[in-house]
């Protein structure tokens, strides 16, 4: 089992490591816990910090955090936010999105979420503004490629919550528009196995020397191809199951109180899996 306040407590180790944050489906407040296990200095050392879809909007709420941008009492109120914003099209609209095959919520909704979640300045954002400079947001672009966000020389000027909203929204769902952004943007979850492939494997040759940490909802693998370990980091025992019904109870409009549960449970824990440093 990994305590990460051992293992991570060396600058020397995190300035070593790529942490890669997954997607997680509509909870990703198991992620929160493990954050709060760095403060924020310690997060600058990290080589970089991918984030997928949720694993990107937990990352963004918690370094807003350390700006006082947002606080964790919003979790309390999350559930009723989220059923508020994601449900505001009423039931008919959306079941007739996925009576098409098209994603019953909309990247706009995701933003809209994201804006109720934090103070509004930093809503508006950009990437210049964000106090990070290691952080990325990782997306599908078109339907056989992939984009990784943050260079501040080519990505400075671009607005942060809505590509945050983009990257967790499939690309059905997708009605925001971004001046400058070329192609069509999407969750990486939803590219081809072929494109995500694609991606680990650039990232293991540009970066050599780094080991990469993947952090996920389903994977235990210390010893991954390459320079890769992937940790399960999830409070559900079945967690594929367990977004399914989230999204079940979100979709009805039906009260759902894993979410504080899930950031509760996640804050109690020091150790979530093998690791072979």
């Amino acid at each position: 089992m990994i305590d990460f306040s051992k293992i991570l407590q060396s600058e020397e180790t995190r300035r070593r490591t790529i942490l890669w944050l997954r997607g997680t489906g509509l909870n990703a407040w198991s992620y929160y816990g493990l954050l709060e296990k760095f403060s924020f200095d310690q997060l600058g050392q990290f080589e970089r910090i991918v984030c997928v879809s949720g694993g990107a909007a937990v990352f963004w709420l918690y370094v807003l955090s350390f700006t006082g941008h947002f606080n964790t009492a919003k979790v309390n109120q999350f559930d009723s936010i989220l059923r508020r914003v994601m449900n505001r099209d009423g039931i008919v609209l959306r079941t007739s999105r996925a009576l098409w095959l098209k994603s019953p919520y909309t990247a706009s909704q995701y933003l809209t979420l994201l804006r109720e979640l934090v103070d509004q300045e930093v809503s508006d954002w950009t990437w210049n503004q964000f106090p990070l400079r290691n952080f990325r947001v990782l997306t599908r672009k078109d339907s056989y490629s992939y984009r990784e966000f943050g260079e501040l020389g080519a990505d400075g000027t671009l607005p942060l919550a809505p590509l945050i909203a983009i990257g967790g929204t499939p690309l059905t769902g997708q009605d925001i528009k971004i001046i400058g952004l070329q192609g069509v943007h999407s969750d990486f979850e939803y590219a081809p196995a072929d494109v995500r492939r694609a991606y680990k494997q650039n990232l293991i040759a540009r970066y050599p020397r780094q080991q990469t940490l993947i952090i996920n909802t389903r994977l235990q693998l210390p010893s991954g191809a390459g320079n890769c370990s992937y940790v399960r980091l999830s409070t559900d025992r079945w967690p594929r199951l367990m977004q399914y019904v989230d999204y079940i109870f979100l979709f009805l409009g039906l009260p759902n109180n894993r979410y504080c549960s899930a950031l509760s449970s996640s804050r109690s824990r020091d150790s979530y899996g093998s690791w072979p440093w």
